[in-house]
């Protein structure tokens, strides 16, 4: 922990070479700005374990060379709203233990080169936008919620190899 405070800096027009941002385990709070489009260039994005609030900016889609996107452990909510399926580089989602809820947008199938996905610990009723998963490597689904694993046992993962799920209850046909 850094034991940095106060909230992210709105202005990110400035910043467009800047290909990481990390502040994983501080105390910053407040939302991620909607201008963090302006940091066009970014590869990766870790704000993990803070206070953010607020909704996941939607223009966060434009950030088209994101390979890794880690929210982990803030308090972000409602449904996500970003046509994730415009990060065709992503290949690390990390969402696990926010508020979000509402279905995962079904474009996220879309991303092809996505390898991790963390998502537990949220309230997402549908998780149908993984269905269709186009995802051509390995890809890790990781769910340690065992509500999570009971109400989703009946999704069919296709055209995508999983590994490591802890969906016990998952139908293998």
């Amino acid at each position: 922990m850094n034991n940095i405070t106060g909230s992210l800096f709105t202005d990110f027009s400035s910043l467009k070479n800047l290909e990481e941002l990390s502040l994983f385990n501080n105390m910053l709070k407040g939302n991620i700005p909607e201008s963090i489009d302006g940091a066009k260039n970014l590869k990766i994005l870790n704000l993990s374990s803070n206070y953010f609030n607020g909704n996941l900016p939607k223009n966060i889609e434009n950030l088209t060379k994101l390979e890794s996107l880690e929210l982990f452990g803030n308090e972000l909510e409602g449904a996500i709203e970003s046509n994730l399926g415009n990060l065709k580089n992503l290949s690390d989602l990390i969402l696990s233990y926010n508020k979000f809820n509402g279905d995962l947008t079904a474009n996220i199938s879309d991303l092809t080169n996505l390898k991790f996905v963390q998502l537990q610990g949220n309230k997402f009723k549908s998780l149908k936008g993984l269905e269709n998963l186009k995802s051509e490597g390995l890809v890790t689904f990781d769910s340690d919620d065992i509500n999570l694993n009971r109400k989703y046992k009946n999704i069919k993962f296709s055209n995508t190899r999983m590994a490591d799920a802890k969906f016990e209850d998952l139908d293998k046909d």
